[in-house]
C-alpha cells in the first residue's frame, strides 16, 4: 500500500512538473507561443488548448483569419475581415471582383469597370489564386502542376474532356465515361 502512495506521489509531481514547464523543440530551447502562453490572446474568452484558434496546446499554427494581421492589406483584421468566414478559413483574400486582375481576360479588371462583376464580392477566388495548397500536394496556386490558369477552380491533377492528361506524369488522372 505503501508503494502505491509513492507511485501517485511521484505521479502527481510529474504531471505539475510538466504543466508548469516551457515545451521544448528539439535544440532544447524553449517554444512559447500564443497556443502555450496562458492568456487568452485573442479575447475569446478561451486560453489554449481550449481556444479553437490552437490547432493543439502545444503551439499550433494559426490560420490566415486568427494570426491578428491583415494578410490582405485592406485594413480589416481577421474576423473583422469580411473576407474571413470564421477561425478556421485561411484566406482573407476577397473574390474574382475585387482581386486587382483580369479574370475572365475582357481587359476589365475588378467592379465596377468588369461588367461581368455585379459587384465586389461577386464570384469567389479560384483555388488557382487563393494562397491556399487545396490539395496539400505542397504546391500554391500556378506553383501546382494541377493548376493550368488562376481561372481553374481544381488544384488536383485530372484529365481534360478529351482524357488526356495535363499534369506531370508522376501523378495519375482517370477518365469518366459519364458526361
Amino acid at each position: 500500500m505503501k508503494d502505491h502512495k509513492i507511485l501517485i506521489a511521484l505521479a502527481v509531481i510529474l504531471v505539475v512538473t510538466l504543466y508548469f514547464s516551457d515545451f521544448t523543440n528539439i535544440s532544447g530551447s524553449a517554444v512559447v507561443s500564443k497556443c502555450n502562453d496562458g492568456i487568452d490572446n485573442d479575447g475569446d474568452d478561451y486560453i489554449d488548448s481550449l481556444d479553437m484558434g490552437c490547432a493543439d496546446g502545444i503551439g499550433g499554427e494559426r490560420t490566415r483569419c486568427q494570426d491578428g494581421k491583415d494578410n490582405d492589406n485592406d485594413g480589416k483584421i481577421d474576423l473583422a475581415d469580411p473576407h474571413c468566414i470564421d477561425v478556421q478559413d485561411d484566406n482573407e483574400k476577397g473574390g474574382k471582383c475585387e482581386d486587382g486582375i483580369d479574370n475572365d481576360g475582357d481587359d476589365y479588371i475588378d467592379f465596377p469597370q468588369d461588367k461581368g462583376c455585379s459587384d465586389m464580392n461577386d464570384g469567389e477566388t479560384s483555388r488557382c489564386q487563393d494562397d491556399v495548397d487545396n490539395d496539400r500536394d505542397g504546391f500554391t496556386d500556378l506553383a501546382d502542376s494541377g493548376c493550368q490558369n488562376i481561372q481553374d477552380d481544381n488544384e488536383r491533377c485530372e484529365a481534360d474532356s478529351e482524357c488526356n492528361i495535363n499534369c506531370l506524369a508522376t501523378e495519375t488522372a482517370t477518365c469518366s465515361t459519364e458526361g
